[in-house]
């Protein structure tokens, strides 16, 4: 039997044949696996931003457009601390491990921000208990603030007795506190967001609105966030804090 003999370029011929052939085999594989996912295919936080860590106020950030590129008035997502561009009781206040703001050393604290002038916006955030076996908390969103005799909340009392838990708006004129529209509530973390709107307030819980009411006598002032203890059984956490026009 006659040995085939191949020559030196027909091995190199075959040689580069086959290395194409696996590139071809492999190339395939990877291209019906989403093994390196593009930017645009990623799960993404909307929207991005550069700028000041933390804190994003419209003058001091650029936002990156993906899905949308809404005028914020404000946005912090209190990944980095407390940003320092809060004002009011910064020293009660950390970020936990699950990066949400937290009160301590203190029964209560509240923080500000924005500016005098904002008169009409929408403000979302997510608070919850900051105890890991979900507890009770109190927690407060402060409007139209002026100074310390003069400002309008939304409060989410969330007690450890069902009897004691409620939703309130809570108005101060020159140091007297008002109550208007108690409501009951089911203690459990919640999405809230508030609509500012002339002389009209509403309050909306997991995207239910749970009351309003009206008053005339905030034209504008900062807005803010208010934590309290309810008795040690946990305090309010705070997350993803954006305010629109």
């Amino acid at each position: 039997m006659s040995k085939l003999k191949i020559s030196r370029y027909e091995t190199v011929t075959l040689i580069l044949a086959a290395v194409s052939i696996a590139i071809t085999i492999v190339g395939s594989f990877i291209s019906g696996h989403d093994w390196f996912p593009s930017h645009s295919s990623a799960t993404l936080k909307t929207p991005t931003f550069t700028g000041v860590p933390s804190l994003y106020l419209t003058s001091q950030a650029t936002i990156t457009p993906h899905e949308t590129t809404a005028p914020f008035l404000f946005v912090d997502y209190f990944e980095h601390g407390i940003s320092p561009v809060w004002q009011g009781d910064r020293m009660y206040w950390k970020t936990n491990i699950d990066g949400k703001a937290i009160i301590v050393n203190s029964t209560k604290a509240k923080l500000l921000v924005g500016d005098l002038g904002w008169k009409n916006y929408t403000i979302n955030f997510d608070v919850t208990s900051s105890e890991m076996k979900f507890s009770s908390y109190l927690a407060a969103i402060i409007l139209r603030y002026r100074d310390e005799q003069n400002y309008v909340e939304f409060v989410v009392n969330c007690d450890s007795s069902i009897d004691k838990s409620y939703t309130a708006w809570i108005y101060f004129e020159n140091g007297v506190k008002n109550i208007d529209s108690q409501k009951s509530l089911l203690c459990k973390p919640y999405h809230v967001k508030i609509e500012v709107d002339g002389s009209i307030y509403s309050a909306y819980l997991d995207n239910n609105l749970e009351s309003s009411f009206s008053n005339n006598g905030y034209a504008s002032g900062l807005v803010g966030i208010l934590s309290g203890d309810n008795g040690g059984n946990g305090v309010a956490a705070f997350d993803n804090f954006i305010v629109l026009p």
